[in-house]
């Protein structure tokens, strides 16, 4: 199943390639923000690993009522469901998640 989501998600936001004007700018961009943050010091001990069930279930209280993407499932879908998934015997929504994003 995470193959399958894996290979929908990388089909569904694979990027066109970009006109030479929008690599320009691009560029111009990043040059711009390294100018801006070259002389700031680096964050300390940033996090790195795995993602943990608490941050998978703290970004619900904090997820808008918007599409995520092209593919237009509203976050209230995936709230609504963790909703009705929560006392049943299923693998809970947000651990379902959790996999699949540490997989991903």
């Amino acid at each position: 199943m995470v193959e399958i989501a894996h290979a929908y998600f990388m089909d569904l936001h694979t990027p066109e390639p970009n006109p030479p004007e929008h690599l320009e700018a691009k560029a111009a961009l990043l040059e711009e923000v390294a100018q801006a943050y070259s002389g700031l010091p680096p964050p300390e001990n940033p996090a790195s690993g795995p993602f943990t069930a608490e941050e998978v279930q703290a970004i619900q209280k904090r997820m808008p009522n918007t599409a995520p993407g092209p593919n237009g499932i509203q976050y209230s879908f995936w709230k609504a469901l963790a909703t009705q998934t929560k006392d049943q015997d299923l693998i809970p929504l947000w651990d379902t998640l959790l996999a699949l994003t540490n997989d991903l």
